[in-house]
């Protein structure tokens, strides 16, 4: 931890993660700068060309479209593979809005205006559903939690550089021609997500079952109502989606009212989304990972909606008391403003996380299933709701408003269960009532017990720290930094070295683990003999901490030591988690150590499995030189 650089303690990322976030924080850079071009010119040329009553109809447009490219988006999953289902859907994205561009630029027809406006529901859909897909597979569940609002980071400075820029923009080109660097920038988009996809194919690739039995199972499993879990989970992908369409409504009629000028409403347009994008790359960069990191999947399911509630429970009382005037704007504008911040740093993260339970191959069609589902379904049924009370002569901005907290309060309880019911499926898997692959199995164990131990009480949360440090030796150092508050840290407490070695000689076996694991923090030539006898050490849990601290220590003198205790089955797991800790650096030991156990093929497995773990160039470069080994299974 001491040891990390401050570039990846600040942004929160573990070694060797930097490179894997870069590729997908640039392709989000110019997919929401172009997306942010195309909002602002669509939303300012349609609230100028149509009275407010159309905004519904407009939603319910918008809902049907994405219904439809859904449909279609399913198809293509059947028949290609995911990275060709990846690039056609950004593609075509790419196609609609360089189409928009030759024939709106041309005509300026009201029909376009209003295709335009509806398209901005179907270029979200598209980004959302690419992006996350590609995201699912590049990042497990534990790197999921702090890394899904970091890899958005780029589309937010984007996002700030785009509107700000707006009202300058506007001092040179038109409205309209907005839409033209919307095209560009998205083109840039395409090219980069078609480079992430060339360079890590063989992790994007699709599982290794066959087609026909993938969809199937994928048809079955995926379907809405066949278990709570997947109602809920319909329920709580169209509530927010819902809500939102109520809040961009009431923000936009009153925006209208605010700012009767095109050029005005889209110069305020583009510097409020700049704000709004300012507290959102603030909260996705230095917030949302670490909070999602210690309080969980419940934290954030429930901010979005905690956080909008109280922004328009301030609306409605302003509003009651002294009508839909500049005050209840106001509210309305941070309700608006929050609407987008704390939807994509906490609740979509949260969201992506109840994906990580369903099998691997399931995830992107389930997945197809809610952005085209229940959230096209929310669209059309909030446009329809808002097209009759719109109709309603005395109903207000501010009735609008309250009908939405009734929303935000059923919102609430909807996320409260759909966690608990999110533990019990991660109970069911753990258990082996659900089947999943066991690579993702692990990052659900660490899930339960980081959960464990943010939940509990101090007299329990130490058994499940010892638990922790038991399956995760390398990541106990985190949590006993975040818990020292909290945690007895007798065991942790700093030694002397002098105080170590005279209890590496002890009879007993307490004193000799406190030194072996104390070892780890001191310079190798002074305690490596010492290490080195405790190594050997008859007692299992003196031995385990040996282990543990030449994992730590990543000393070349110690390898073959360790690698002795690989032959032994009960200490085999703690030493392949201590190599896969060290990394690259015991990568020739080890191959070594393949070759002298050629005639224990289980044993060559196993040092298989961690050169997986370890990964990275040298590694291939190793097994394929292992493709034409004699034995066969190996």
């Amino acid at each position: 931890m001491k040891n990390k650089p401050f570039i990846l303690r600040i942004l929160n990322l573990e070694e060797g993660e930097g490179k894997l976030v870069l590729l997908p924080i640039i392709y989000s850079f110019f997919i929401g700068a172009s997306l942010a071009f195309f909002v602002t010119s669509s939303t300012s040329l349609f609230l100028n060309s149509f009275e407010r009553d159309m905004l519904p109809v407009a939603f319910i447009a918008a809902g049907a479209i994405v219904w439809l490219i859904g449909q279609l988006y399913s198809y293509l999953q059947k028949s290609l593979d995911f990275t060709k289902v990846l690039t056609s859907g950004l593609g075509f994205l790419l196609f609609s809005v360089l189409a928009f561009l030759v024939f709106f630029l041309n005509s300026g027809s009201l029909v376009l205006i209003f295709i335009l406006y509806a398209w901005i529901r179907v270029f979200a859909y598209l980004h959302a559903i690419t992006f996350w897909s590609l995201a699912g597979r590049m990042f497990s569940l534990r790197q999921g939690k702090r890394v899904f609002g970091l890899i958005t980071g780029g589309e937010v400075i984007a996002s700030i550089i785009s509107f700000f820029s707006i009202p300058f923009l506007l001092k040179v080109i038109s409205t309209e021609e907005l839409l033209y660097i919307s095209g560009f920038t998205l083109f840039i988009g395409f090219l980069v997500l078609v480079f992430i996809v060339l360079r890590f194919k063989d992790k994007l690739s699709a599982t290794k079952e066959s087609s026909k039995t993938k969809t199937a199972k994928a048809q079955k499993k995926t379907s809405f109502f066949e278990n709570r879990y997947y109602k809920l989970f319909f329920v709580i992908a169209f509530l927010p989606i819902f809500a939102q369409f109520f809040v961009d409504f009431i923000f936009q009629a009153q925006a209208k009212v605010e700012f009767p000028q095109k050029e005005s409403l889209t110069a305020f347009v583009g510097i409020f989304f700049g704000i709004s994008s300012i507290v959102e790359f603030f909260l996705k960069t230095f917030i949302s990972g670490r909070l999602l990191n210690k309080y969980g999947v419940k934290f954030g399911l429930l901010a979005f909606p905690v956080v909008l509630g109280i922004s328009f429970i301030l609306a409605s009382v302003t509003g009651l008391f002294y009508g839909a005037v500049a005050l209840f704007f106001s509210f309305v504008t941070l309700g608006r403003l929050f609407t987008r911040a704390v939807r994509t740093s906490f609740n979509d993260p949260a969201t992506q996380i109840l994906y990580q339970p369903l099998p691997e191959n399931e995830r992107l069609s389930f997945q197809n299933k809610i952005e085209s589902g229940p959230k096209a379904y929310a669209s059309i049924a909030a446009g329809i709701i808002l097209y009759a009370f719109a109709k309603i002569p005395s109903f207000s901005l501010v009735y609008f408003s309250i009908f939405l907290l009734i929303i935000i309060a059923f919102w609430s309880k909807v996320a409260i269960e759909i966690y608990k019911e999110y533990k019990l499926i991660l109970q069911k898997v753990l258990s082996g009532e659900n089947k999943i692959d066991s690579a993702n199995k692990i990052e659900l164990i660490f899930d339960l017990l980081m959960n464990k131990i943010n939940n509990s009480a101090n007299e329990t949360k130490n058994s499940f720290i010892k638990l922790f440090g038991a399956i995760f030796p390398f990541k106990l150092a985190n949590i006993i930094e975040n818990e020292t508050q909290e945690v007895s840290q007798s065991k942790y407490k700093p030694y002397k070295l002098k105080e170590l070695v005279e209890f590496s000689k002890s009879d007993l076996p307490y004193e000799r683990s406190i030194a072996a694991d104390g070892f780890s923090e001191h310079p190798t030539y002074k305690v490596e003999r010492l290490l080195t006898n405790l190594l050997k050490d008859e007692n299992y849990d003196v031995r385990c901490a040996a282990i543990i601290s030449v994992g730590k220590m990543k000393a070349t003198e110690l390898y073959p030591y360790l690698l002795n205790n690989f032959r032994t089955s009960e200490y085999r797991d703690i030493v392949a988690s201590a190599m896969i800790n060290i990394g690259p650096g015991i990568l020739y030991e080890l191959n070594q150590y393949f070759r002298k156990i050629e005639y224990e093929p289980a044993l060559q497995l196993k040092t298989i499995e961690i050169f997986e773990k370890i990964a990275g160039d040298k590694v291939v470069e190793i097994l394929r030189s292992k493709i034409n080994y004699p034995n066969k299974m190996v």
